[in-house]
């Protein structure tokens, strides 16, 4: 569909961001948004090296003042995990939207909107899809990659479905980046992409605290911030799925239900993260359980 609105210029006409995204990655890939961002902050009067938000915030309010190249109507830029952005990023983006909303198309791609700020929410039209399931998921993966001729193994699918949590769209874009690699999709490769949590990286650091060697575990989750990228709502979620389907008793898992609504709550703050969820593993091992 880009290259069908844009033609050859496809690609300097449509920008993604994801929160996510080391400098490192930027550095790598996408330098020229590094020294943007310098200027930036040169302008402003400060002589440091830009971080992480610093290229974001670059980003949002340069690329929609470039005019487009042949004769597209306009720019797209798409934004994923939109609801991760910083608050003081998104009323950067507000005003983006509002100066720039005929030359430039938006797209918010988010799991839940209640962390988008009004102003934002306000301007856009919702369109929501539904989280496919499992039998329904794996058909379509495994479609997709009959079509395209790459061959896939048991363990890779079932890894698919576990960190895509049934959104086709992470799905893709994990097959995409995979076959660019090698034909044959695996679950090592698959682990070797992603670099995030594995499901008993997740049981661990759980069975730790509950087991009462809270730093432990909590070295082990600033490691998953810092090496592997992970935001801190994706490992609350998994920390949800794997003590809801533990053999913990159900008045456990009830109390357990109470305080995790809670720290999902404390997390809307992305500043916090990392206090917020060694919180949680203090708490946890607070309730004398055994794993």
């Amino acid at each position: 569909m880009v290259k069908e609105l844009y033609g050859s210029s496809y690609k300097v006409n449509i920008e993604e961001i994801y929160p996510f995204d080391s400098k490192i990655y930027y550095r790598k890939y996408k330098p020229f948004w590094v020294d943007k961002a310098k200027a930036d902050l040169k302008r402003r009067g400060s002589y440091k090296a830009p971080s992480k938000y610093d290229i974001l915030f670059s980003i949002i309010r340069n690329f929609p003042r470039v005019r487009t190249l042949d004769d597209a109507p306009f720019k797209i830029l798409i934004i994923y995990e939109a609801d991760q952005i910083e608050r003081v990023i998104q009323q950067a983006l507000r005003r983006t939207i509002e100066k720039f909303h005929r030359t430039c198309r938006f797209i918010l791609c988010s799991e839940s909107i209640s962390n988008i700020i009004d102003p934002i929410r306000s301007r856009c039209v919702l369109y929501k899809f539904f989280i496919l399931k499992k039998q329904e998921f794996l058909g379509k993966i495994k479609f997709i990659c009959e079509t395209e001729g790459i061959e896939i193994t048991d363990n890779a699918l079932n890894l698919i479905d576990y960190y895509s949590d049934g959104d086709m769209n992470v799905a893709i874009n994990l097959i995409q980046t995979a076959a660019v690699y090698k034909n044959k999709i695996t679950g090592n490769l698959l682990y070797e992409i992603i670099k995030r949590i594995s499901p008993d990286e997740v049981s661990e650091s759980l069975k730790l605290a509950i087991n009462g060697n809270v730093l432990q575990a909590r070295n082990l989750l600033r490691d998953l911030f810092s090496n592997r990228g992970y935001s801190g709502k994706k490992i609350l979620k998994l920390y949800n799925i794997f003590l809801m389907n533990s053999t913990l008793s159900e008045e456990i898992k009830k109390d357990l239900a109470i305080s995790m609504s809670d720290f999902d709550y404390y997390l809307s703050n992305p500043s916090t993260e990392d206090i917020q969820l060694s919180c949680f593993l203090s708490y946890l091992s607070s309730l004398n359980i055994s794993a």
